[in-house]
């Protein structure tokens, strides 16, 4: 019985063996919506690229995509969250100034999508 069913039996095994100790894919889970949060109402680049003035919000985005005057909302990839769903230290914000109004606008993140908006 051995020699009729152990090459098929050892086959299974080395294959079950070696699922067993990859590395499972890193797929993106999720996003959250993040919302800016002006202090005094300052669209300055430091207020903006500032992650603490940023507020997870549970509702849906407001302000479009294809607007780029002032900072306004961000999806975030989960991976770029804490366990308390803020964003991580390393995640990065840079802000671009629109035109010369001293206010400024979302021009990249570590990852995820801008959503800016108009006056």
């Amino acid at each position: 019985m051995i020699k009729k069913y152990g090459t098929g039996l050892l086959a299974i095994i080395i294959a079950v063996g070696a699922f067993a100790f990859t590395t499972p894919v890193n797929k993106n889970l999720g996003t959250k919506l993040f919302r800016y949060s002006a202090p005094g109402g300052s669209y300055s680049q430091p207020n903006v690229q500032d992650n603490g003035n940023w507020v997870l919000i549970t509702g849906s985005a407001n302000c479009p995509s294809n607007v780029n005057q002032r900072a306004c909302e961000m999806d975030v990839d989960d991976s770029q969250l804490n366990p308390d769903n803020s964003l991580k230290s390393s995640f990065s914000i840079s802000a671009q100034q629109y035109g010369s109004t001293g206010v400024f606008y979302v021009n990249g993140i570590s990852s995820g999508t801008i959503h800016n908006k108009t006056f």
